[in-house]
């Protein structure tokens, strides 16, 4: 039996570095096509997805330039694939020559060779296979000309199979990741939020889109001030939150003010990175609420709740009496039409207040 060699095993490591290293499906099938083709020298490579019960196909190719309708060739033709049809009635997914089923002159024989191979010059093909859905077959495809597969590029592509097929996994969880996380960023940038992730020196690594124009307008010189501001704030959490004296106080948001408003920060600490969380309340926001139907004091009092401040907190910054506050918040419910503090909340965020 075939076994690679240290010299195969350190030309490969790259090539299994750079598939895991895809930021998303696509990024995966060009960078595993493109460095199959140099790996086991051929003159085409390709993804191929094929749906056996529609005929449907997605097909990607590393080669020369290709007539047209060549992947329609491979779909109307699948069923004369000896390999596709192998992958479809078995789950061994390992790797295949054509020359495993047919002679050369069989080969030659089919609708297959005749409207895609001959007019692609390949005689020759090894072919993986990928995880795939229910009555269909993924795989990637080596094709030549000039000789056939030997055993030691069958043992080559065996050992890139589960790199190919976890990488494929990791690709597709990464971008339905992403997917999931812009909706996220865009729901939370129409309420004016933004997110950041910041390291153990309050550096940014990360952060949604517009949050560095917030920060430029609270913090001076922006984002050195906003990392010392995150690194020391951090730091102090961890510190309360690690007393062994008596139950630490629950971890409250910072407010910061600044020539357009108010900007609340939330910090959530994590083992290496923390995630900040940005609430910016533009100054005109009680005017808006305002026209909306409430007094001064009302839309003072719903943005102080908004903040997750309790109705004796509120009296006391106000200098009023808790009941008074109350009343407050009766009467705003009334005016914005709901019963609640949380749908009040939600009824100002439609106005873009909160």
């Amino acid at each position: 039996m075939q076994r690679l060699r240290r010299s195969d095993i350190a030309a490969l490591t790259p090539f299994v570095r750079s598939i895991y290293a895809s930021e998303d499906f696509p990024s995966l099938v060009r960078r595993s096509v493109g460095g199959l083709r140099t790996i086991l020298p051929s003159s085409h490579a390709s993804y191929n997805d094929i749906d056996l019960r529609t005929g449907a196909s997605q097909w990607f190719c590393d080669g020369p330039a290709h007539f047209a309708g060549i992947d329609n060739a491979l779909a109307e033709h699948a069923h004369e694939h000896p390999i596709i049809m192998h992958y479809a009635r078995s789950p061994d997914g390992a790797a295949l020559k054509i020359s495993d089923f047919l002679s050369e002159s069989a080969f030659h024989r089919l609708g297959l060779y005749a409207d895609l191979y001959r007019r692609m010059d390949v005689r020759y093909q090894i072919a993986v296979r990928l995880p795939s859905r229910a009555r269909s077959v993924v795989d990637i495809a080596l094709s030549r000309n000039g000789r056939d597969y030997n055993e030691r590029e069958r043992v080559i592509l065996n050992a890139l199979r589960p790199h190919l097929a976890r990488a494929a996994e990791c690709a597709l969880a990464t971008e339905r990741a992403n997917g999931y996380a812009g909706y996220l960023v865009r729901g939370l940038s129409a309420l004016n939020y933004y997110v950041l992730v910041a390291d153990r020196n309050g550096g940014i690594c990360w952060h949604s889109p517009g949050a560095e124009r917030v920060i430029d307008a609270y913090f001076n010189p922006a984002r050195r001030a906003f990392g010392e501001f995150i690194r020391s704030w951090a730091a102090e959490i961890g510190r309360r939150l690690s007393t062994v004296d008596d139950v630490p106080p629950p971890v409250s948001p910072e407010f910061v003010g600044g020539p357009r408003g108010e900007l609340t920060i939330y910090l959530v600490p994590g083992e290496r990175y923390t995630t900040v969380i940005l609430k910016e309340r533009r100054a005109n926001d009680e005017d808006e609420l305002r026209r909306a139907g409430l007094s001064a004091r009302e839309a003072t009092i719903l943005r102080m709740v908004s903040r997750g401040l309790t109705g004796r907190q509120i009296a006391a910054e106000l200098a009023i009496s808790w009941r008074t506050v109350g009343k407050h918040v009766e009467h705003i419910c009334a005016k914005l039409g709901v019963k609640s503090r949380a749908a009040a909340i939600a009824a100002a965020q439609r106005v873009r207040q909160v």
